[in-house]
């Protein structure tokens, strides 16, 4: 679970969306290998603690702080399926001195542009899995069994239900149902 974040999909997601024309707007820029903080929505982060969360030494340093990454990376990795994340910027909070701080009308006008952003990229996106040599990416083969020992190690065979047998055959295949004797 270190890394929830998977690298090829993430690398193949910036080559998508950071070529000219696919996102609109001015002065737009993509950025990549940064650390996301997930704090509990959906309320705002205030100034102070927005400044705590940049001031932690992290690396690569903090440069988003987003309200839904999490359960959702870890519960993609435990899966085995490849997660890849594209953050949106609503406001700036205490990124620049300038701002006057979040307000909904502020988030919203913002939204707006970015629903019209987030359509092309995954159209970008999908595109780039499609091409050729892509296809180890797209089907998220590297992670291909990486969760088995720290689901099927922690039960014995004799205390799985079946109803959860048969999710886990469904989720991950018959091999997972074999392991943790």
């Amino acid at each position: 679970m270190a890394d929830p974040f998977d690298k090829s999909l993430s690398e193949t997601i910036y080559k998508a969306i950071s070529k000219p024309g696919v996102l609109a707007g001015e002065d737009i820029k993509v950025h990549s290998g940064s650390t996301v903080i997930c704090i509990e929505g959906p309320q705002f982060s205030t100034r102070s603690e927005s400044l705590l969360y940049r001031s932690f030494a992290t690396s690569p340093p903090i440069s988003v702080i987003n309200m839904s990454a999490v359960p959702e990376c870890k519960l993609f990795r435990e899966a085995e399926i490849s997660y890849g994340l594209i953050c949106m910027s609503t406001d700036y909070d205490s990124w620049h001195d300038i701002n006057e701080g979040v307000s909904v009308e502020m988030v919203m006008g913002h939204m707006v542009a970015n629903g019209a952003n987030a359509k092309m990229a995954v159209a970008a996106v999908l595109e780039e899995l499609g091409r050729e040599g892509n296809e180890s990416v797209a089907l998220g083969h590297r992670w291909k069994g990486a969760s088995r020992g720290g689901v099927m190690g922690l039960y014995k065979a004799q205390g799985r239900s079946l109803e959860a047998v048969e999710r886990l055959r469904w989720l991950f295949g018959d091999e997972w149902i074999k392991g943790g004797s």
